[in-house]
């Protein structure tokens, strides 16, 4: 299993908050925007009911109801680094 270490997610955060006009964005399209970026196929992720359709490792979905919120970046990147590693369950 790929491991995605958790500075790089974290350099990934920082970058794609420094894009111009993103700070204006809804919290729905920064989170979508940011996972874009762990898309593995680069195919446009599909959000449904709070689940993330994409490839991301050895997941294929990323449910981000109980995520932290865009701007707690700590807890955000925390979370994105167990979400990512984790395997799919069956």
């Amino acid at each position: 299993m790929k491991v995605i270490p958790k500075y790089v997610i974290m350099q990934i955060y920082y970058f794609v908050k420094e894009r111009p006009g993103f700070d204006r964005k809804e919290s729905l399209d920064k989170f979508n925007e940011l996972i874009n970026e762990f898309n593995e196929k680069r195919e446009t992720v599909k959000i449904v009911d709070n689940i993330c359709y994409g490839t991301f490792g050895q997941k294929n979905k990323l449910d981000f109801s109980n995520s932290p919120g865009f701007n707690n970046e700590i807890q955000l990147i925390d979370w994105l680094y167990e979400e990512l590693n984790e395997k799919q369950s069956l």
